[in-house]
């Protein structure tokens, strides 16, 4: 039986071949830009609410799916755009050249000038015949069309027709094995490449099969054309992929901290956290890609990419802090997590548009699976993969031991402790202005903020007449038990009883709150493994109105804090905070004793007047030529103060300079 075929195939031929499988209608220009029209809407919406989900709930589950669909139908967008382009143009790389296709043993070879595939038997569906033609039907949009002046007789033609279909018959009872050629499907209305025959897949020695590999990672990220067959997959193979992206945390971290260190065991968990991630994405791609079998492909290419993202990412990073746009660089870090978390389904999914065996819809699906499960899981997760630290002292090693500190004696004596504190603020007196301080150090991993709680709170008893009338809420790892813990429960607990003592027509209150802060605007309370309530600005202003405290001092000591003027400001209220609310403010290491702000304004400026504005004035140009001297982006501290406080704050400076 003859097995080889030659044929040149008319544009007429081709069109009536169109016209039968009922493309035509894909054909028309109308509905092209109608589906264009709608693709443009559907983006153009989801950006919409993409920006209005963001003014309203700032930073949440609701915005960061947003932003993965976003990204997800742009991805689709970028990867596919090129597809359905080519999908509706007339031409065909078939028309006017000679073709030639052979039966083989593993498929059906075709063979043209600027074209060459192989299409495995178990991909076609059958044989269908319209007017002069025979089409070899792989999926509802891909078809091979053969006319019939290819067979010299009808008889030849029917005995080629059954042959196909027996060998389709054959194939679709029988797994397909790792041995077959890949498989190259034929659309009808794309411009294809000429394609070099695949390069055989030969057996290769371990380390010879990673070093292959290390290669076509790079090419993958680089969304360079590849086949499976140049692909060694073997779970060795993953496994070492999984254990080479380990090194770009850990070659950075020894650059930066020295050899002399020691490893971050703790730290593995979060460092391997990507792999039961890229794991399950690719079990979800192939089997949305209707190929489980894929599934050890996908899983490998998606950590050989990672590696090469990851190792770009590190060497960015770490020329752009040692570079002269630092300053710059530290408001925009975070776009280098998106941007890799981002390439990675990008990098794949060009590999499922130009590789796998699917049909459009699937691959489409595949994608768009593949950079949800991918994108969404490693943006909203806070991985610490420091792998190497320099050695601990002995006090860090003991600030760090938070279970040996903090037992169980700490939680029972909270409230007796908080009882204490709170009981020993005394009433005032009556026809003098009373200062009442709480001072609040949220965050407990870090000693500034214990530091300028304790040295302010010592300011205002001793220049300010408030001993007596201080209360302290310290979060602190080292010493947990120094003072009540700062939590939203005890703030309120601390303005009620405020509020009772206090002449709420005379006296004036100073809330001193100094920890991290947060782009949604939270005060961070931590002292793991506790969790308390977020303190954000409409909670604080709630805790302030309910006590009814009147004349209120506010001070807010945290990156974006500005964020608590607009909530907190009114007639009877000095609002100041340690920056504007999108911009960070400095100083807050473990080994200082005050943050940028704090030693310019307590340590420095209230020392030499009574006046809380005029302190703010001198301390902001003290701040801000610090953080020029630093190379850091301005704080720009804000003040808001209420006019129905401004003569009770000049009878306070004048009756504590009579004082003194």
């Amino acid at each position: 039986m003859k097995t080889t075929f030659t044929f040149t195939l008319t544009s007429e031929q081709f069109a009536v071949a169109v016209r039968y499988r009922n493309q035509q209608r894909a054909l028309r220009m109308p509905l092209r830009r109608s589906m264009k029209f709608f693709s443009y809407v559907a983006w153009l919406a989801m950006i919409a609410a993409l920006f209005t989900a963001q003014y309203y709930n700032g930073y949440s589950a609701v915005t960061n799916s947003l932003y993965v669909m976003a990204l997800a139908y742009t991805g689709y967008s970028l990867l596919h755009g090129r597809s359905f382009d080519r999908l509706y143009r007339s031409e065909n790389h078939l028309i006017g050249v000679s073709t030639e296709i052979s039966v083989e043993e593993d498929g059906l070879h075709q063979t043209s000038p600027n074209y060459r595939s192989t299409i495995a038997w178990a991909s076609l569906r059958g044989v269908e015949e319209s007017d002069e033609l025979l089409l070899l039907v792989i999926d509802e949009m891909h078809f091979l069309p053969v006319p019939t002046s290819a067979f010299e007789s009808p008889a030849e033609k029917a005995e080629f027709v059954a042959d196909i279909n027996r060998r389709i018959a054959a194939a679709g009872s029988v797994a397909i094995t790792s041995s077959a050629p890949p498989l190259v499907t034929t659309a009808p209305n794309v411009i294809a490449p000429t394609a070099e025959p695949a390069e055989p897949q030969i057996e290769v020695n371990h380390w010879r099969a990673l070093q292959i590999n290390l290669v076509n990672a790079v090419k993958l990220t680089c969304l360079r054309p590849l086949t499976e067959t140049q692909l060694v997959v073997s779970w060795w193979q993953a496994a070492a992929f999984a254990i080479i992206g380990l090194l770009p945390p850990v070659i950075y971290d020894v650059a930066t901290t020295g050899v002399h260190g020691e490893v971050a065991w703790n730290n593995f968990p979060e460092a391997l956290v990507h792999l039961p991630i890229f794991l399950f994405a690719a079990v979800a791609t192939a089997y949305a890609m209707g190929r489980g079998d894929r599934t050890p492909v996908i899983f490998q290419s998606l950590l050989m990419i990672a590696v090469v993202v990851d190792t770009a990412s590190y060497l960015v990073y770490e020329n752009l802090m040692a570079s002269k746009y630092r300053a710059w660089f530290d408001d925009y870090s975070s776009y280098i997590l998106i941007l890799s978390a981002l390439w990675i389904p990008i990098a794949y999914g060009e590999t499922i548009r130009r590789n796998h065996a699917a049909p459009l819809h699937r691959r489409m699906w595949a994608s768009i699976v593949c950079s949800i499960l991918v994108i969404y899981p490693l943006m909203s997760i806070e991985r610490d993969r420091s792998l190497w630290h320099r050695p601990f002292s002995q006090d860090e090693l003991a600030e760090t031991n938070l279970t040996g500190q903090f037992g169980e004696d700490n939680l029972y004596n909270q409230r007796e402790l908080l009882e204490r504190e709170l009981a020993a603020v005394q009433p005032g007196r009556p026809g003098v202005v009373e200062i009442y301080f709480i001072g609040m150090a949220g965050y407990g991993g870090q000693n500034v903020f214990m530091k300028e709680v304790n040295a302010v709170s010592e300011l205002f008893q001793q220049r300010f007449g408030a001993a007596g009338k201080t209360i302290r809420l310290i979060n602190n790892r080292k010493q947990p038990g120094a003072a009540p813990l700062a939590s939203v429960t005890s703030l309120g607990a601390a303005l009620q009883r405020v509020g009772a003592v206090m002449n709420k027509d005379e006296d004036l209150l100073f809330l001193f709150l100094t920890s991290h802060g947060s782009k949604d605007h939270q005060f961070s309370l931590d002292l793991w493994p506790l969790r308390f309530h977020d303190l954000d600005p409409k909670k604080l202003r709630a805790l302030l109105d309910e006590s009814g405290i009147k004349n209120r001092v506010v001070v807010v000591s945290a990156c974006y804090s500005g964020g608590f003027v607009d909530a907190l400001k009114n007639d009877d209220t000095l609002v100041i905070t340690a920056s504007a609310p999108d911009k960070n403010s400095f100083g807050c290491s473990n080994d200082a004793d005050w943050t940028y702000f704090g030693r310019a304004y307590f340590d420095e400026a209230l020392r030499k007047t009574y006046s809380f504005t005029e302190a703010f004035k001198l301390a902001n140009p003290v701040i801000a030529a610090r953080e020029v001297k630093e190379d850091f982006t301005p704080s720009d501290p804000r003040l808001a103060l209420g006019a129905a406080l401004k003569p009770k704050l000049l009878q306070l400076e004048k009756q504590l300079a009579e004082r003194r």
